[in-house]
């Protein structure tokens, strides 16, 4: 297996282009949503989003079940991730009252982001004794309830703040940062943990919503207010009435709970498994932060032909593929990219460098994040050409 972190010099190599030009692509939605500060906050905060649902869904159950905890057990932890389910319950009493900071919104998820970090920084303090299985899923529930509590407040501050030109923009952005963070923390935490321990990987990702914080504290105020309900019985009773009053309002509430929790349930046992096959942590993470990835990238911004050449070789394991985003400066957002790639004939001739790239020298395949004359987009490289 190659190592980690290393860096793939692009400089003057051939590649294909895999941009669909049907449609706008991940890429260029995050490229756009970081054109203005009202987006930009919001994309931003989706990454925070995303931390720990893959902490929670993949890597705690993955973890556990490499401690030696029982299969039932883990199955049962994974339960914890009941409160994004369930949060329509509380979020009429977010709407209702406000913290003395920051506004109705911002407020939110400032305390919730706290409430994370804390959270995080006491799984992480536990993480030498996994002997405490139901301490690690008490811990685990509670960090779901602050991040089911964050997307309330991070959904209704984009619903307040984006104009009605911003929300396509917005939209793609937020997938994909949402995507990057469930790739960290479910994937990449996993093949870091095999590396370092599980108390490093932890705080580490407790520390990243300290910078979620301090977005949440310059994200621009909506240019309207939206005033809060009058009462509590505005604010939960009367709209509660208004859904039940509906037509076959019961069975709509009980598809929009439970029509994905089946595969929630199932996806969180995926690593465990793995694991009893015979599969390394390093092997686990990497299965999901690079083949995923490229994937997921493949997925977003790449056109049919492409699909239909990697697509079933990387769903069949026959196909090793990783994304070459990071450069030089560490930045990942699109306005960072400085390696190019220019029309050379029938494919394109890349210039630039990447770091970071996990896996880079065994890939079968490797997509580069270029910067071309119409935008950012993205290319297939192979390894003969490093």
């Amino acid at each position: 297996m190659a190592e980690a972190a290393e860096q793939v010099p692009a400089s003057s190599r051939r590649a294909e282009s895999v941009a669909g030009g049907h449609r706008p692509g991940a890429l260029r939605s995050l490229s756009h949503a970081m054109t203005s500060w009202r987006t930009a906050a919001v994309s931003l905060l989706s990454f925070s989003s995303g931390l720990p649902f893959g902490l929670v869904m993949i890597a705690v159950p993955d973890w556990m079940a490499s401690s030696g905890v029982s299969i039932s057990v883990v199955g049962l932890i994974t339960l914890a991730q009941a409160p994004w389910a369930f949060k329509v319950l509380w979020s009429p009493l977010m709407d209702r009252y406000a913290p003395p900071w920051l506004g109705r919104r911002r407020g939110w998820a400032a305390v919730a982001q706290v409430a994370l970090f804390a959270l995080t920084l006491m799984l992480a303090g536990v993480g030498h004794r996994p002997e405490t299985p139901w301490v690690v899923a008490a811990l685990a529930f509670a960090i779901a309830f602050a991040s089911a509590s964050q997307d309330i407040a991070v959904d209704a501050y984009a619903v307040d703040v984006l104009r009605p030109e911003e929300q396509g923009a917005a939209v793609g952005a937020r997938i994909a940062l949402y995507r990057a963070a469930l790739f960290t923390s479910g994937g990449l935490a996993i093949t870091l943990a095999a590396a370092w321990s599980w108390p490093a990987v932890n705080a580490c990702l407790a520390f990243l919503y300290l910078l979620a914080l301090l977005v949440t504290w310059r994200a621009p105020e909506p240019e309207r207010t939206v005033p809060a309900p009058a009462s509590l019985r505005s604010a939960v009773w009367e709209p509660f009435l208004g859904f039940l009053a509906r037509h076959r309002a019961l069975e709509i509430l009980a598809f929009v709970v439970f029509y994905k929790f089946s595969d929630q349930l199932a996806q969180a046992l995926i690593r465990p498994f793995l694991g009893q096959m015979g599969y390394s942590a390093f092997d686990r993470g990497f299965a999901l932060a690079t083949v995923g990835l490229a994937a997921s990238a493949l997925l977003a911004s790449g056109d049919d032909a492409a699909k239909k050449e990697w697509l079933p070789g990387i769903a069949a394991g026959t196909t090793t593929a990783t994304l070459a985003l990071t450069e030089e400066s560490s930045a990942w957002t699109a306005d960072a990219i400085t390696t190019t790639a220019t029309r050379d004939g029938e494919a394109y001739r890349l210039s630039g460098a990447k770091w970071y790239v996990l896996a880079g020298h065994t890939a079968d395949l490797i997509l580069v994040v270029a910067r071309t004359d119409g935008g950012v987009g993205l290319f297939a490289a192979f390894p003969l050409a490093f």
